[in-house]
């Protein structure tokens, strides 16, 4: 993981005013692949993933039907994400799948 997506990791979990547990690093294969992949994975666990704007987090949920974007969820419910989706670059570059506590 790069450090400036580091960063990025870091600012989104303090923004929901959670600390991070789990880090798992997709590199980029391809167009999209890397949130592909990291989409699965996180389907895989059981989260729902939100929806994809630009280079924002794209945040993840469990027991939720459906997850706005980044820009669209209020500071007050933001306490309700328990992960997401980082990357410098969400078509062309590498993702981070970050799990919250």
């Amino acid at each position: 993981m790069s450090k400036q997506l580091r960063i990025k990791a870091k600012n989104f979990a303090k923004a929901c005013g959670k600390e991070i547990a789990q880090i798992i690093d997709f590199p980029a294969t391809g167009t999209f692949s890397a949130y592909h992949n990291a989409e699965g994975m996180a389907d895989g666990l059981g989260y729902v993933v939100g929806r994809l704007c630009c280079d924002a987090p794209v945040p993840i949920a469990k027991n939720i039907s459906y997850i706005a974007k980044w820009y669209n969820i209020e500071p007050h419910h933001r306490s309700r994400i328990e992960g997401g989706m980082v990357s410098e670059d969400f078509r062309e570059g590498a993702v981070s799948l970050v799990i919250f506590e």
